[in-house]
């Protein structure tokens, strides 16, 4: 005997629709908020291709952006030929053959009270590993956090002449205000939004004495005596040794729409802001010359509260466009039970 398929029946779409309609019209606060990822992923410092003085107290490191500093994951290390031109990638993929030369990294938990950021930011864990002028050596230091799929963290160091410690940073300029569009962090639905705004650039052009140690220095921007640390999203953050933009630079924003449940950012009139490094496993600590930016949003600025404009605009067209598919949906559910009647009812 063959079956024939149930067909859906119209009031149970029906009933879909009406509750998908429905929901096009929740208002923001009645849809889901912001939720919390179950984890960041860390970081390593320096990371990537960098240049690393002989007498580098040691390299920073978290193998997740919160919690356990993880002192007892997994980190390696290894010296790399000279002939390799590469600082080492090729060799990382070559397994544990002769041209690899393993060296003993010794890992120190740092605290808060090892630097002068605060709790966030100064936690870590040092590794100190032997440098050899001329040298180039590849790191790799674990990921933990979940979302970042276990994947190292690594480094191609080429190994400097020891330099004297930085006593100096360099010198901050900043740009003229600007007038525009940002992605800034949010407490609504979708932990961010677009934002009317008014900003100023700033930027770090480092001393010669600490050239030599760009790519270890640990950053902080300070506004009116105050860390500051904005972001484009409430659950993906940057990490707390560099900005938003990036590492020795910073971007200072005043959003000019009617804020609502928005990060703060910073108020109309004049900041004195400053940038602070920090040389992980050392006492340095350096800080730029301060310098006065001024922000002002224009006459005509918008006076709606740009996140519950874009949260409400949001949920209620993703609404209606599922709403929509099932009206057709159902047009073609009912089409068809119309015509296979129709045939029934010619038949002889």
């Amino acid at each position: 005997m063959t079956s024939t398929p149930h067909a859906v029946r119209p009031s149970m779409l029906g009933a879909v629709l009406a509750a998908s309609l429905g929901a096009a019209w929740l208002t923001p606060n009645e849809a889901s908020a912001c939720s919390e990822p179950v984890c960041q992923d860390g970081f390593l410092v320096p990371s990537g291709t960098a240049s690393v003085p002989a007498n580098a107290p040691g390299l920073f490191w978290r193998a997740v952006r919160d919690g356990a500093t993880g002192v007892a994951d997994e980190v390696s290390a290894w010296q790399v030929p000279r002939a390799s031109s590469d600082g080492g990638r090729a060799a990382a993929n070559e397994g544990p053959t002769a041209t690899r030369a393993p060296l003993h990294v010794t890992r120190v938990a740092l605290g808060p009270t090892d630097g002068p950021a605060t709790d966030a930011a100064a936690h870590g864990v040092l590794l100190t590993l032997p440098l050899v002028a001329g040298e180039h050596v590849h790191v790799e230091a674990a990921d933990t956090c979940v979302i970042g799929g276990l994947r190292p963290f690594s480094a191609d160091l080429t190994i400097t002449p020891a330099q004297p410690l930085p006593t100096q940073l360099g010198t901050l300029t900043a740009s003229p205000m600007q007038r525009g569009r940002l992605t800034i962090a949010s407490e609504g639905g979708g932990c961010s939004r677009e934002a009317e705004t008014v900003y100023v650039d700033v930027d770090l052009s480092l001393a010669d004495g600490a050239a030599p140690w760009a790519d270890l220095l640990l950053y902080e921007t300070y506004v009116d005596g105050t860390r500051h640390h904005a972001a484009s999203s409430t659950i993906h953050t940057p990490a707390p040794h560099e900005s938003w933009v990036g590492r020795g630079r910073d971007r200072l924003a005043l959003v000019c729409d009617a804020a609502g449940s928005d990060t703060p950012l910073l108020t109309p009139g004049e900041h004195r802001v400053e940038l602070t490094a920090r040389l992980a496993g050392s006492d340095v600590v350096l800080r730029s010359e301060p310098i006065v930016i001024a922000l002002a949003c224009p006459p005509d600025s918008p006076t709606t509260p740009a996140d519950t404009l874009y949260d409400a605009v949001s949920y209620q067209t993703g609404a209606l466009v599922i709403a929509g598919q099932l009206a057709l949906l159902l047009y073609i559910v009912l089409t068809r039970k119309r015509r296979r009647g129709g045939g029934r009812r010619g038949e002889p």
